[in-house]
């Protein structure tokens, strides 16, 4: 359960979802919970840009000098960092324009237009699978045991650190506490 900071309804992929404005610092905040101490997760979310993004936030736990996990999106690529809640692991969990998989989109997202952002991160395997609309964009190896959440941390929706703020549409944030696998996604994708 979140607190609502300013994003208003709107449309969303199916039924509603919330609109978020940077300028305003709108977003929604989600207290600790034990349950987001996890290792081994998967993050998703639909994200609809409505203007063009700087660091346009979509979900984070980083605030302050917390070094635990975040996902946003720039000009050029989707980014996110990983860290074990006092250090980073990897700062460059990105995918770029260019990363473009087997359907020909890379990280450079359009606006106005509906996308499935999928992060697994395993600690267990050692590797961030990134997903864009369930194609596999990239597999970054790293070392260390990432952290999505901490006690006394916050998870925001539409913010992911400092002043990244989502101008867009974020719709069915989901969670997992396991790595979602490749068809996974796939039917996370198409509605399953």
């Amino acid at each position: 359960h979140g607190k609502i900071v300013g994003a208003v309804s709107a449309d969303g992929r199916r039924g509603k979802a919330r609109l978020f404005a940077r300028k305003d610092g709108h977003h929604v905040v989600v207290p600790y919970s034990k349950d987001f101490e996890l290792s081994v997760f998967t993050v998703s979310a639909w994200v609809k840009l409505t203007k063009p993004p700087t660091f346009s936030g979509i979900l984070g736990t980083r605030f302050g000098k917390e070094m635990t996990f975040d996902m946003k999106v720039n000009a050029a690529k989707v980014h996110g960092d990983i860290g074990t809640g006092e250090a980073w692991i990897e700062t460059a969990v990105n995918f770029y324009g260019d990363d473009t998989g087997t359907n020909g989109q890379g990280g450079k997202l359009k606006l106005n237009t509906w996308y499935l952002v999928t992060y697994v991160i395993d600690s267990d395997s050692g590797k961030c699978h990134l997903y864009l609309d369930a194609d596999l964009k990239k597999v970054i190896p790293f070392e260390g045991k990432a952290r999505l959440m901490q006690p006394g941390q916050e998870l925001h929706i539409g913010h992911s650190s400092g002043t990244e703020y989502m101008d867009g549409i974020i719709d069915e944030v989901r969670i997992w506490d396991r790595a979602l696998g490749g068809k996974d996604v796939k039917r996370l994708h198409e509605g399953e």
